[in-house]
């Protein structure tokens, strides 16, 4: 068969907290903590025959805190991976 596939998934998303106080209140609100996380993955499948495929992937994760800090500290994630697929019957 012999096809190419290419695919790029891209995720994002943020998780804040937020204090209102009422006694001096913000419409805003005060930042407490809260972080960002970005996830990019790029593969490439490969199809031999009805019966196998393999694919080879990268996934690049990375974790931000906020500017009013994070209980998590940022950290970046680097994978990468071949995945082989045979169907047997």
């Amino acid at each position: 068969m012999n096809n190419i596939d290419i695919t790029f998934n891209y995720g994002y998303s943020h998780n804040s907290r937020l204090l209102f106080d009422f006694t001096n209140f913000q419409k805003d609100g005060i930042p407490m903590e809260g972080s960002g996380r970005t996830t990019m993955e790029p593969r490439i499948r490969y199809t031999l025959s009805e019966r196998v495929t393999a694919s080879v992937y990268y996934r690049y994760t990375r974790i931000a805190p906020d500017a009013g800090g994070s209980q998590i500290p940022g950290s970046t994630t680097n994978e990468g991976g071949l995945d082989v697929h045979v169907l047997i019957q």
